[in-house]
């Protein structure tokens, strides 16, 4: 496109016109909205219990099959918790101390992260 031009033709002493939506692109995939990311669906997929926590562990379960691998991150982003398979879908916590940090799953290629906050 080398051009673009809007012509109002009215009489009126006021014209407008209204764009509820304009998308400009080279192809019909430029200007055709995608599907939503799978983000939710995965983020969904993992529970995370009890949350807070004070029990020294905390149970994560998921709609996947195959081993789930926690990493725990602190709010500096320092890695508390490096890859530990979950086993009987407990991880243990016990070892942090009172504070909020970032969970990291893993399972099949798929990941997210959960807030979890320990007392």
């Amino acid at each position: 496109m080398t051009r673009f031009i809007i012509r109002q033709d009215s009489s009126g002493e006021t014209p407008s016109i209204l764009f509820d939506e304009l998308r400009i692109g080279t192809s019909y995939s430029d200007v055709t909205p995608t599907t939503l990311s799978n983000a939710d669906f995965i983020s969904d997929s993992f529970k995370l219990y009890p949350n807070p926590s004070n029990s020294g562990f905390v149970n994560i379960t998921s709609t996947g099959l195959g081993a789930i691998q926690t990493n725990v991150f602190d709010m500096l982003g320092k890695q508390v918790v490096i890859d530990t398979t979950v086993v009987n879908g407990r991880l243990n916590v016990s070892d942090l101390n009172a504070g909020i940090y970032i969970v990291k799953l893993t399972q099949n290629n798929s990941t997210t992260t959960k807030k979890l906050i320990i007392q």
